[in-house]
């Protein structure tokens, strides 16, 4: 995995990607594909950060699209950490899926949540009280 890169583009985007090609001195273009934008978010009031993956460029995803970066507008280059490798190979899986791949994974979470939500009605221990929303309390 040392073709998946980090960069710091000029703009002040964020971008990680798998390097396909690196540039030389004739063409100072670096081909990239699955480049994915990382997004950093600020909850102040929970004191939390969170990070998200978009695609770097609308509607260019997929493991046959590929971009050319020019190396003069990357101002700083890393090798991700274990933890974002995982969710970028992750986050490029699920751009992957088909509509009904998709559809197959959300009907699987929402069955795992119905399963869960039964169980917790079934347990006398439980200390979760299900109100009816229909009904006034």
């Amino acid at each position: 995995m040392n073709n998946i890169k980090q960069f710091k583009i000029s703009t002040g985007d964020e971008i990680i990607c798998e390097v396909v090609e690196w540039s030389t001195e004739d063409n100072p273009d670096i081909v990239v594909r699955k480049a994915l934008k990382i997004v950093c978010i600020d909850d102040d009031t929970k004191g939390v950060r969170y990070y998200n993956f978009k695609p770097w460029m609308t509607m260019q995803e997929g493991d046959d699209v590929f971009l050319c970066i020019n190396s003069e507008h990357i101002i700083a280059e890393g090798n991700p950490t274990a933890k974002i490798l995982k969710y970028f190979l992750d986050a490029v899986e699920v751009n992957n899926l088909s509509e009904e791949d998709i559809q197959e994974r959300i009907d699987s979470y929402i069955d795992k949540m119905k399963d869960q939500l039964q169980s917790a009605e079934g347990d006398s221990d439980s200390n979760v009280i299900l109100f009816d929303r229909n009904k006034l309390h």
